[in-house]
């Protein structure tokens, strides 16, 4: 009955949004999403940075969509968190504002103030949104399942975008992820220059409350505001461009919902972070991967983007090198060359993903997670200063870490990890071999017990040897990397 109702409730937007004129296309798609409910609003968000599925007009749109619905009653909120907390409201809040500063499609927040005197945000999932949502998944697999028959489709990997989108909401309906996450990144950024994440209150955060520092500021997009309050804008762009880099480079996990509601400007100039529901993590590979991509067009090396993309298994192994090579140099030549204030490199890589399709290449979803962002932090930047550039700003940033990762000292680093790894599994694969000999004895093959004597003698001579190499090894990189 429920994948009935959803179906019909489907079919009649789809004819709504049929008749939509042209120009309202974009809206009138939000507004479909959002009337179909929490998790279709989610999964609109999450189909934003999929143009590959979705088309780049309808990612577009769907970028626009921001999950604003109207509140639920605070009664319900407080019940919920003297529920999950264990203990009453007034034991936990002196001060507890029922009037919600904002209100979502998962959760709404409120202000309050702890009996011990702090300024706190108080976030709450709506009453019964995980029942919703769980029915709305199981329809969606369904979906899913059903259109991935389809051979032409199956490039899409409908049934992992769902699995890792319901992997998606299950770290937002548990505030305790959300939780961790920023303070993850609070760890990560605390040593840096003119950026902020507020604390967490664990002590008042559970599975369905998420407790944290209060933060008062003024939103990053609203220049008018922070030119009265005498910000310097270009110092702002500067730390938002740095905290980027300092995020997906240095550390691999960052804000993956960077849009202009979730930055504030505090009174002392800092660039505070808030929202953590939607993170990134890029792991060293993968970094390694997007800065030599960028690097094959700075320097117009199409050759070597196409062997980057190949070396690194995102298309496949019979791909004619030279052809994508040419197709790589057909989005980069137009870019190329022009000064710093002209280039996006969010938009770079939004062709050159576009492009992949057409050689087969998988979906990498955190790729375009970071695409996303890319786009939307040169958005901000440009609105802060127009006159700046965030790549212009991060350039010695950006060779310092080039120096650090694509070096020769890096190349050392990594062999030697490398070689870590593989020298782990001596022991594992001569005792392997030894067992089998064992087996395979006792089954038929018989040896001397001269000969096992022997190969005893051989298992624990190659131990040694490899824990010599090791040594010479590591000695050897002390020496290169204290050069």
């Amino acid at each position: 009955m429920y994948t009935l109702f959803r179906f019909s409730h489907i079919f009649i937007l789809l004819v709504l949004y049929g008749v939509c004129p042209r120009k309202l296309k974009g809206r009138c798609m939000c507004f479909c999403f959002v009337s179909l409910g929490p998790t279709f609003i989610k999964l609109g968000q999450t189909l934003s940075i999929r143009p590959d599925i979705v088309g780049d007009d309808a990612a577009d749109a769907l970028g626009m969509l921001r999950d604003r619905l109207p509140p639920f009653d605070a009664r319900k909120a407080m019940r919920t968190i003297e529920k999950s907390l264990g203990t009453s409201i007034h034991s936990l809040f002196k001060e507890f504002n029922q009037q919600p500063v904002a209100a979502a499609s998962i959760a709404q927040i409120h202000r309050a103030i702890t009996t011990d005197g702090r300024d706190v945000a108080v976030k709450v999932l709506r009453p019964g949104i995980e029942r919703r949502i769980n029915r709305d998944l199981t329809f969606l697999r369904r979906i899913a399942s059903w259109f991935s028959q389809c051979e032409s489709l199956k490039r899409l990997r409908l049934i992992d975008v769902i699995n890792t989108f319901t992997e998606m909401l299950r770290f937002e309906m548990d505030l305790r992820f959300e939780g961790a996450a920023a303070s993850e990144l609070r760890d990560n950024l605390k040593q840096d220059e003119g950026v902020y994440v507020p604390a967490i209150d664990w002590d008042r955060t559970a599975k369905h409350v998420l407790t944290l520092e209060w933060i008062n500021g003024i939103p990053i997009h609203n220049r008018e505001a922070l030119i009265n309050a005498g910000h310097n804008l270009d110092m702002l762009t500067r730390h938002l461009s740095h905290t980027f880099f300092n995020q997906t480079y240095r550390d691999g996990f960052f804000h993956g919902d960077l849009h202009p509601g979730n930055i504030l400007v505090k009174h002392d100039g800092n660039i505070a972070l808030v929202d953590f529901g939607i993170m990134g993590r890029l792991d060293q590979s993968t970094r390694r991967f997007v800065a030599e991509i960028l690097r094959g067009f700075i320097h117009r090396d199409y050759h070597h983007i196409a062997q980057v993309h190949l070396d690194a298994g995102y298309i496949p192994a019979d791909t004619n090198v030279a052809t994508f090579a040419l197709a790589c140099r057909s989005i980069g030549e137009p870019i190329v060359g022009k000064p710093f204030s002209h280039l996006s490199i969010g938009k770079l890589l939004k062709q050159l993903f576009k492009i992949t399709q057409d050689f087969s290449m998988e979906t990498q979803p955190q790729l375009l997670l970071l695409q996303k962002t890319m786009l939307l932090i040169e958005g901000l930047g440009s609105t802060l200063a127009p006159h700046a550039n965030m790549w212009e700003l991060a350039e010695p940033w950006m060779k310092e870490w080039a120096v650090q990762n694509l070096g020769w000292k890096a190349r050392a680093t990594e062999v030697h990890q490398q070689f870590k790894q593989t020298i782990k599994q001596v022991p594992l694969l001569t005792q392997s071999l030894q067992q089998w000999v064992l087996t395979t004895s006792q089954e038929g093959l018989k040896l001397h017990p001269t000969s096992l004597a022997e190969l005893n003698k051989a298992q624990n001579h190659t131990v040694w040897t490899s824990v010599i190499s090791l040594a010479a090894l590591l000695l050897a990189l002390w020496m290169v990397l204290h050069a």
